[in-house]
């Protein structure tokens, strides 16, 4: 059911079919958030059938690719996070499973009451130690869009502080990567928000930020990096203010945008 239920959200041809699939899930609480403890979520989630928690994960990142989806899931802000991150964080799970998780983390966190709640499960720690290790393109694109949400959220500024090497660690595995293209926008400006916090900032040649910015910056063959590394570069060398509330190019809101739909 979920699987169909899904399909009917991502048929992008029929946006209004679409919108009126939407709003039918919601008004009907498919997920039947309502029920709480016994809520469709917790149960398909929290289960052990790897088939159906795969569907259930792409069913609420859909949702949540819409602006109807991410009020109904934050309506529900305890009852969601309380069975999503737990999933995430303590088990194994498959890749696109995982993926899909991150993902709906990521809409939903455009919302400062849902950033609030994800910092105090430790979800700032928890992304940084995941983007630290080797992840999919497609894990890596909105896990750092996370990271950023996450990031510029006041709230969070006493852990930058606390895990700033982590940080950088996690900087230089991501602009590490040899793919270059629109993600880079989102990977730069990951590094331009965690460059607003002084330790991470001061520590670069440290922590070998500062080699790894010029490396990439080296290769010349990605025109957003021949735009921003220089100016990171600069940031660094204290020739420019950093402002964490200013990302390079593309705000990273564009990964949330009403149009981003997840594969089938």
């Amino acid at each position: 059911m979920y699987t169909a239920g899904g399909m009917q959200v991502t048929i992008a041809a029929l946006s209004d079919y679409s919108q009126k699939a939407l709003t039918w899930i919601i008004d009907n609480d498919v997920l039947q958030l309502k029920a709480k403890r016994n809520s469709a979520l917790v149960r398909v989630l929290q289960a052990d059938g790897v088939d159906s928690r795969e569907q259930m994960a792409r069913l609420i990142n859909t949702l949540s690719s819409f602006t109807k989806g991410r009020q109904y899931f934050t309506a529900h802000l305890r009852l969601f996070l309380t069975c999503v991150v737990p999933v995430l964080r303590g088990r194994r799970l498959p890749t696109s499973t995982q993926e899909q998780l991150i993902a709906t983390l990521q809409k939903t966190s455009v919302r400062q009451s849902c950033q609030k709640e994800l910092l105090q499960c430790g979800m700032l720690e928890w992304v940084v130690n995941f983007l630290e290790g080797r992840t999919t393109p497609y894990a890596t694109e909105y896990a750092c869009s996370l990271a950023i949400n996450l990031s510029l959220n006041p709230a969070s500024h006493s852990t930058q502080l606390r895990f700033a090497d982590s940080l950088a660690a996690a900087a230089c595995n991501v602009l590490s990567r040899d793919t270059h293209g629109s993600a880079c926008s989102i990977y730069n400006s990951l590094v331009l928000v965690w460059l607003s916090c002084g330790r991470v900032r001061l520590r670069a040649r440290e922590t070998r930020l500062l080699d790894a910015l010029r490396t990439r910056n080296l290769k010349k063959i990605c025109p957003l990096c021949d735009l921003h590394i220089p100016y990171l570069l600069a940031v660094i060398a204290g020739e420019i203010l950093s402002n964490s509330r200013c990302c390079i190019a593309d705000t990273v809101l564009l990964r949330c945008n009403d149009n981003v739909r997840c594969t089938w």
